[in-house]
C-alpha cells in the first residue's frame, strides 16, 4: 500500500478542506513551521486507519475543531488491485457517521464492511515480519491489533537494531564512508569547489546565463524602445499621407505664419509707440509742466501702453500657432 494524497475538513484547526498531494515511493518528509498543523495531519492518517467511524471516544472527539462540527478525513492509496479512496466522518450523531471505500467513483465497501477492508488492507503479512503497518508515534508502536503490540514493539526493534548495527560497524560502513568521500571529492576540495568539476562546471555556467540573461533583458528594453518610436512615427506618417490631414496642416501652418508677420508688425508699431512716450516725456521736461504738453505726452503713453500689450498679445498666439503647427 502507497499514500498518494490526504484530505482533512473540520480536523482541528483545519475547519475548512485542506488537501496534502504529492506523495512518492519511499519516505516522505513533512516540513513546516512550529503550529502549522503537523501533528494534526499525523494524528488524522493514524485516525482513518485505527480508529473506527462508529467511535465517539476521547480520540475521536479530539479531531473536532473549535467550532465543533464532524471532523472527516479522506485518504487515496494504491494498493495491488488499483487507486482506492478511504473516507470517514466521525459524529456525535449516529446518522453522521461515515466509512466509505470507493474506486474511481465506484462504492466499494461503507460503513463496517469498509472497516473490515481496511483491517484487511493492513494486516500483517503471513510469512512474518512486525506488522503489516504500524504507527510510531511517541516512542509508542501500534499495530493493528492492539492485543500484537507487545509482539511487534520486539518484532521492530529487533529489526531496527540489526539493521543499524550492520550499518554502523564493519565493511558495510566503511564501504559506504568510501562511497561518500568518493562521491564528494569529485565537487570540493578542502578550499572549494574542485578546479574543473561538476560544481566548478556549473557555477561557472550559471554565471554565464546570469551574464547572458542582463544582456538579453537590455537588448529586449532597446527593443521596446525601438518599437514604441515605430509606432510613433508610423502615427505622424499615417498623418502626413491622409489628404485632409495634409490640408489641415498646411491650413494650421499658413495661418501660423499669418499671425507671425502681424505679430512683427506690431512689433514694429510698438517700436513706434515707445519713441512717442519717450519724445512726449522729452516735451514734458523741456515745457517745464505744460498742463496741454503733460495731457498730450500722458494720452500718447496710454495709447503706446495699449498698442503693447496687443503687441505681446499677438507675439504670444503667433508662436503658439507655429509651435502647433511644426508639432
Amino acid at each position: 500500500m502507497k499514500l498518494r494524497s490526504l484530505t482533512l475538513t473540520n480536523v482541528r484547526r483545519f475547519a475548512d478542506p485542506m488537501e496534502v498531494r504529492g506523495f512518492g515511493d519511499g519516505l516522505n518528509l513533512l516540513a513546516a513551521p512550529n503550529e502549522a498543523g503537523k501533528s494534526t495531519i499525523f494524528e488524522a492518517l493514524n485516525a482513518v486507519f485505527f480508529l473506527r467511524y462508529g467511535s465517539w471516544n476521547k480520540d475521536a472527539r479530539g479531531l473536532q475543531p473549535y467550532a465543533g462540527g464532524d471532523p472527516s478525513v479522506s485518504v487515496e492509496i494504491e494498493a495491488p488491485a488499483g487507486v482506492f479512496t478511504i473516507h470517514k466522518t466521525w459524529s456525535s450523531a449516529p446518522g453522521r457517521k461515515q466509512a466509505r471505500v470507493t474506486q474511481n467513483g465506484r462504492l466499494v465497501a461503507q460503513a463496517d464492511a469498509a472497516e473490515a477492508w481496511i483491517a484487511d488492507l493492513i494486516e500483517a503479512p503471513g510469512d512474518g515480519g512486525p506488522a503489516g503497518l504500524l504507527w510510531v508515534r511517541q516512542g509508542e508502536i501500534v499495530s493493528e491489533k492492539p492485543e500484537d503490540g507487545a509482539e511487534a514493539r520486539r518484532g521492530v526493534l529487533s529489526s531496527v537494531a540489526g539493521e543499524v548495527e550492520a550499518m554502523t560497524g564493519g565493511r558495510r560502513m566503511d564501504a559506504a564512508r568510501a562511497r561518500v568521500e568518493e562521491e564528494l571529492a569529485m565537487y570540493v576540495t578542502s578550499r572549494g569547489p574542485r578546479r574543473g568539476g561538476p560544481l566548478e562546471q556549473a557555477e561557472t555556467a550559471l554565471n554565464a546565463l546570469q551574464s547572458r540573461e542582463a544582456d538579453l533583458q537590455g537588448k529586449a528594453q532597446a527593443l521596446r524602445s525601438a518599437l514604441d518610436r515605430r509606432r510613433e512615427l508610423r502615427h505622424e506618417l499615417k498623418g502626413l499621407e491622409d489628404p485632409q490631414a495634409h490640408r489641415d496642416h498646411l491650413a494650421m501652418r499658413q495661418a501660423a505664419e499669418a499671425a507671425l508677420e502681424a505679430a512683427n508688425r506690431y512689433s514694429e508699431r510698438l517700436g513706434t509707440a515707445r519713441a512717442k512716450a519717450e519724445n512726449a516725456a522729452i516735451r514734458h521736461q523741456a515745457t517745464g509742466g505744460n498742463i496741454d504738453t503733460l495731457k498730450a505726452a500722458l494720452d500718447e503713453h496710454r495709447d503706446a501702453a495699449t498698442q503693447l500689450g496687443h503687441a505681446e498679445q499677438k507675439v504670444s498666439d503667433g508662436k503658439a500657432l507655429m509651435d502647433a503647427a511644426t508639432s
